[in-house]
């Protein structure tokens, strides 16, 4: 264990947090709220986000940073507005070179009454591999409930369990 101090999460608070964490112990998850994840993961994502930081001020390789699974998809479904959340999610999916499919919601089948249960199934299973959906909505809770409702489709389809990324409800 490495002792840490972190002003941004808990302001001069002391954790214990064990080394090493790696990215792909995130894989799959859904993150609904910040406390999805423990203190001991919101710091390593913190401090994964300062070494990236120094290492684009310092022209250094990016590549340690990446995912390097190019099966997974993320799907951007904004059902309310959101230029800046949308772009900042846009261009992260771009930097791990992963496929995003920015769906839109008032050219599709919500019109015609089809759930957004339908539509998460429907785009699972068009995946060749992880599906991530970043979701913005005026609803809350929709990401838990989602992540509760596909859980076994997944596994189903012979692909792994669908991702839900809550960008704000």
């Amino acid at each position: 264990y490495q002792r840490r101090v972190h002003g941004t999460l808990s302001e001069c608070l002391f954790f214990f947090v064990p080394l090493p964490l790696t990215m792909s112990h995130f894989a799959g998850r859904t993150v609904a709220v910040v406390n999805d994840l423990s203190p001991d993961e919101q710091l390593y994502l913190y401090q994964k986000a300062r070494e990236l930081k120094e290492a684009v001020r310092a022209g250094a390789a990016l590549e340690p940073f990446r995912v390097t699974d190019a099966d997974t998809t993320v799907y951007l479904l904004f059902l309310e507005d959101s230029t800046r959340t949308k772009e900042s999610f846009r261009n992260a999916a771009k930097f791990h070179s992963v496929k995003v499919n920015d769906f839109n919601a008032k050219e599709s089948s919500f019109n015609k009454k089809e759930s957004i249960t339908d539509t998460i199934r429907m785009l699972t299973g068009y995946s060749t591999g992880r599906s991530v959906f970043v979701i913005r909505t005026k609803q809350e809770g929709v990401c838990r409930w989602l992540e509760t409702a596909m859980r076994d489709f997944g596994e189903q389809m012979g692909l792994p369990r669908p991702s839900f990324l809550n960008a704000g409800d």
